[in-house]
Formats: C-alpha cells, structure tokens, sequence
C-alpha cells in the first residue's frame, strides 16, 4: 500500500514488512549476496574512531552493491541522485545482535534533484513498486525495503535536513539505513537510524562480502579496511577455534575482527536456510 502526501509516497506497513528473499533464490537470479559463493570473505571497514561506538548494527555489503551504487552515482555529478535498498534484517549469536544485510540496490527513477538535495517523486515510488512487482513473482520472497542511497557531489557525506526528512519513509523499520555517497571526492558511509535517531555526521563501521573478485572492491577514502580480508570457516566449530593473538593491541583487534567476521557469516548462512523452511 501506498499513500500520496506532497508528491510523495509513504511506505505504508502492509508494504514495508515483506518477507526477506531466501539466500538461494538471491543466488539464482544474481541479485544479490548468494548463498555459498559471496560468504568466503568479508572485509571489514572502519569510519574513523567514531565508526565503531556510533554502530547500530552490523552492515554487510556486497560488493555486487556497492558496484551497482558507485556505477549509478558516478554517471552524473551536476546534481543528486539516488535509489532504494533492498535486503533484510537478522540477528547474531545467543545476545541476539543485530545484523542488516544488504541483497540489492535499485536505482531510483524519476527523480528531481539539485546539487544539494534530491526527492523521490510519486512517480519514483510507484516505478519501484513496478520493477520489484515485476522482478518478484512470487510475493513471500520479495526483500524488504531496508533504506535508501544517493549522492552529495563535492560535498561530502553527511545527513542533511532534507535527507532525514527521506529517512522518516522508512521508520517502521527497526534499523533503517542511509548510505551517502560523494562520487567526486570518492567517499561513502551508511548511517543506521532506529529508535536513538541518526547521527548525521556519523558513519559507522561496515563489512564488504567479496561475492564478485576475491579482491576488495570498496575505493572510498574516507574509510579503512581493517587488516586482510576475513576467510569464512568451513564449519561453525572452525569459527569457534579462530584462535585470539594476544601479542599486541593490534593483533588482538584483528582477531577479535576475524571471530566476529566467521559468526556473521554462519548467522546470515543460518538465516537463509531458515527463510527456505
């Protein structure tokens, strides 16, 4: 359902709470992570000493995405431009911590924008509905609407008053997401909402899934991987033997990197097998 309100239309809670799509059928049809494939590595990246005390949630990015996203942004930079995200929420381990999982990105049409702001029109909302109508036949499996993208050329990234005034379309969601992109000074960050409210000028910290090379793909500048990309366990019991380096501060940042990186992985496993019961 959708509601008009100043050229604008409102996810209303009918549509906003779709079933999350199983991981295979995001295997099969290449719009996303992919079940086996996409969950051997992951890098983690941190957005200054802020990232990791301003985390919501745990993001996990595709790189399928973040090509998707750059790819579109990066095309015209006289002015703002934008999409949806789509995916789905699931937690991890016994104390049941968050985790956002990022299946796909579409670019918005019909849009207006200036170089300082952009709006989805009613036209923007409805095209949406018709591409995910039309790329998802089978309802039960169609991705949630988790957030939104869009650029801010030369400006640098942040939350303007405009764009929160975006993010309350999607406040039924528990942890919605923004992720802001300057193509031209090439940075990028996801700011995560929810019950405390957006830190406008606050990215937080993310992991990269390498589901298209084995190599890193995220180029943003104002963003630091976090050591070498996280190999995923074979099994659960490899997860829990990653050993802890106590050595050093920094050893023991990237191990606790590592224990971390292999439970997300067996969670957002754990989660597609169940969407598939």
């Amino acid at each position: 359902m959708v509601e008009a309100t100043k050229n604008r239309i409102r996810i209303l809670a009918a549509a906003a709470s779709s079933a999350a799509l199983p991981l295979s059928e995001i295997s099969a049809n290449g719009a996303g992570l992919g079940l086996e494939a996409s969950l051997r590595e992951l890098s983690q990246y941190r957005c200054g000493s802020e990232g990791e005390q301003n985390k919501r949630c745990e993001i996990i990015l595709p790189q399928s995405v973040y090509r998707a996203v750059v790819d579109h942004l990066s095309q015209d930079t006289n002015r703002e431009h934008g999409g949806f995200l789509l995916g789905y929420e699931t937690t991890l381990g016994d104390a049941g911590a968050p985790v956002l999982v990022i299946t796909e990105a579409i670019a918005a049409k019909f849009t207006e924008g200036t170089p300082v702001k952009l709006v989805f029109t009613t036209d923007s909302w409805r095209s949406l509905d018709d591409e995910i109508a039309a790329k998802y036949r089978n309802a039960a499996h169609v991705p949630q609407r988790v957030g939104w993208y869009h650029s801010h050329p030369n400006i640098s990234i942040f939350l303007s008053h405009w764009d929160l005034d975006v993010c309350t379309t999607f406040d039924r969601r528990k942890y919605p997401v923004a992720l802001v992109v300057d193509p031209v000074r090439k940075q990028g960050g996801f700011f995560v909402g929810g019950s405390q409210g957006y830190l406008p000028h606050s990215p937080q910290d993310f992991y990269e899934v390498h589901n298209m090379q084995k190599e890193p793909m995220v180029e943003w500048v104002n963003v630091t991987r976090a050591n070498k990309p996280i190999t995923k366990p074979e099994s659960e019991s490899a997860a829990k033997a990653v050993p802890i380096a106590r050595d050093t501060p920094e050893q023991r940042r990237a191990a606790r990197a590592r224990e971390l990186a292999s439970a997300l992985a067996i969670a957002i496993m754990a989660a597609g097998i169940a969407y598939l019961c």
